[in-house]
């Protein structure tokens, strides 16, 4: 290279520099950026629960639809601790779960069999597309 300083991005290089010296800047601007991005996602997460929070407590917004987020995180500690009305929260999780994978086992299965007799069958292929 003919000029007399290297551009990477917005850091300049003086001639001779070397290859690890370049990467390992590229390495520490990279980590920089990674934590900026993690600093940034939390703190814009943290001003929407207080904004969130401040027009519940100031009636700006109907708490009956948008419940403030202190008091969401005290309903859930109390259904942990102390379970619903009709049982323990961990059951209903536990409930849901089996629900959840039944229903994508079931789908999977049915939509696997469906595509094997419509890839060997032109006539319900055609029949069934679009």
């Amino acid at each position: 290279m003919t000029d007399a300083t290297v551009n990477l991005g917005a850091t300049m290089f003086r001639p001779g520099t070397s290859d690890a010296e370049i990467e390992a800047a590229a390495a520490k601007a990279a980590k920089h950026r990674k934590r900026m991005v993690i600093f940034w996602r939390v703190a814009i997460l943290v001003a929407l629960l207080v904004m969130w929070e401040g027009a519940a407590r100031l009636a700006w917004i109907d708490p009956f639809f948008y419940a403030m987020p202190s008091a969401i995180v005290g309903r859930l500690y109390d259904w942990m601790t102390e379970g619903t009305s009709e049982g323990p929260l961990w059951y209903h999780l536990y409930v849901t779960m089996e629900e959840s994978l039944i229903g994508f086992v079931t789908g999977s299965v049915a939509g696997i069999l469906i595509g094997i007799a419509l890839g060997r069958n032109r006539m319900a292929a055609d029949v069934f597309s679009i």
